[in-house]
């Protein structure tokens, strides 16, 4: 314990994993908060996907009702404040049940089920339809024009993409 800063970690991981710090902790980049902006939630959701991605072996993000819970932590302003609590609520009582009501539990706190509602939920909830529409538009009146058939396929193939 000498001050020399270097702590025993050991050993380190398998080849082709991240190292997974002593204490736990997450690592990577924390998203942004989502404040219920339609034109931030491509952005917020890419920024989770690649958080949850780094920390896969975590127990965090292993557990499907905590990881949820933990996107819900990063959702926070005057347009989403009251979706995230009837999420919140929704979700304990999918898990814990309400007894004084005679609600029984619905979910496992591990079931994958609670993270792919939540993720139909909330793109249903602040999906950017004007984007969506702008890409449709696009799609539909694009032309190859001066482009190369490459260039016309690889971004005929991106606005399929964003068309979803």
């Amino acid at each position: 314990m000498g001050g020399s800063g270097n702590q025993d970690m050991g050993p380190p991981p398998p080849v082709g994993h991240p190292p997974t710090l002593a204490n736990g902790s997450l690592k990577g980049t924390v998203p942004t908060i989502f404040d219920g902006n339609r034109k931030n939630t491509k952005q917020f959701t890419q920024e989770f996907t690649i958080y949850r991605m780094i920390n896969q072996d975590s127990l965090t993000m292993q557990n499907a009702y905590i990881h949820t819970v933990l996107a819900l932590s990063f959702m926070r302003g005057s347009a989403i404040n009251d979706w995230a609590l009837q999420q919140t609520e929704s979700l304990y009582t999918k898990c814990n049940g309400d007894p004084m009501n005679s609600i029984a539990p619905m979910y496992r706190m591990d079931d994958e089920c609670i993270w792919v509602e939540f993720g139909r939920e909330f793109r249903q909830a602040f999906a950017n339809t004007v984007s969506e529409q702008r890409t449709y538009s696009e799609l539909a009146s694009y032309t190859m024009g001066t482009s190369t058939i490459d260039e016309y396929i690889a971004h005929f193939k991106h606005l399929l993409q964003k068309a979803g």
